[in-house]
């Protein structure tokens, strides 16, 4: 074979490769030489001649193409999380406060106490009774105490003289019992074996006089005449009197009239002038003094016309 010849034939070999090539490359870069490429190279037999009778195989191994590989996605953007509605904090729970200590059983503490029963006021010459008790008090219970020693006293000045003294019976008690004379103050007092005494609260008893009417007073008169009633003073040591009267519309507001001496016989002699006609109370007094209390006669109804 000549030169020239084996030129022509290498020379058609060259534009068959790379007229083979060209499709192919194409074909894998579209994506529809899958196939293909998976073969990795391959021969091309379609290039044979024959030059000058002698038949000449021009084949030359020709590696395909390599697959390109997928272009990558362009990268998002980074997104910002959605914000948030700002949320209040939960409230704290309130604490809770301390278990307090279970309270104490309280303790019974016993006290001893005296108390006198009597009456306040009296009349002079009446007779006046009633009672000393002595109790143990533990803020429950009452209980009486018997056989303790227990003094009935009254003050005379800044002194105090016994009127009786007895121990108290199976109820606590002790009776008291005395004349009423003038106005007095009594105690009662517990005088313990040991210890200081225990004293009652003293009570302020009053003595009023006796006082009646001395004739038998007049019922109908005259509105604006003095009209004269006689009464008797039988106890008390009081220097003066005086009458009173009060409308029956209004018992409650009394109106005094003129004082006079008490005469040596104990008869108090006095006036009264009624102002208008009408219905009215009467009655006759004693004054007040620092040894008794006012006495007062019966009250009379009189009619004033």
């Amino acid at each position: 074979m000549s030169k020239r010849t084996i030129g022509l034939v290498a020379g058609l070999a060259v534009a068959s490769v790379a007229a083979f090539a060209t499709p192919l490359g194409t074909a894998q870069a579209s994506g529809t030489a899958s196939s293909t490429a998976s073969q990795g190279s391959a021969f091309s037999p379609d290039l044979v001649r024959t030059v000058g009778g002698t038949t000449s195989v021009a084949a030359a191994r020709v590696p395909l193409t390599t697959a390109r590989p997928a272009a990558k996605p362009a990268p998002k953007p980074p997104t910002r999380p959605a914000t948030r509605p700002a949320t209040k904090p939960a409230p704290r729970p309130a604490p809770r406060p301390a278990p307090r200590p279970a309270p104490k059983p309280p303790v019974a503490r016993i006290v001893r106490q005296v108390r006198l029963q009597l009456p306040t006021s009296a009349v002079v010459g009446s007779n006046v009774t009633g009672f000393v008790q002595v109790l143990d008090d533990n803020g429950q219970v009452q209980s009486p105490v018997a056989n303790v020693d227990v003094a009935f006293q009254r003050k005379d000045g800044v002194r105090w003289t016994d009127l009786s003294e007895d121990l108290t019976d199976e109820n606590g008690t002790l009776p008291v019992a005395f004349m009423s004379q003038t106005n007095m103050t009594v105690r009662a007092v517990y005088r313990p074996a040991k210890g200081a005494p225990i004293i009652s609260r003293p009570l302020v008893i009053t003595s009023a006089s006796q006082v009646t009417w001395a004739a038998r007073p007049d019922m109908d008169v005259a509105a604006k005449r003095p009209v004269t009633y006689a009464f008797r003073i039988n106890s008390g040591i009081v220097p003066t009197a005086h009458l009173e009267f009060a409308s029956s519309a209004n018992p409650a507001k009394w109106t005094p009239g003129t004082s006079v001496a008490i005469a040596p016989t104990g008869v108090a002699t006095a006036s009264l002038t009624f102002p208008a006609p009408g219905t009215y109370l009467v009655r006759g007094t004693t004054g007040r003094s620092a040894t008794n209390a006012p006495g007062y006669t019966s009250t009379i109804t009189v009619t004033v016309s």
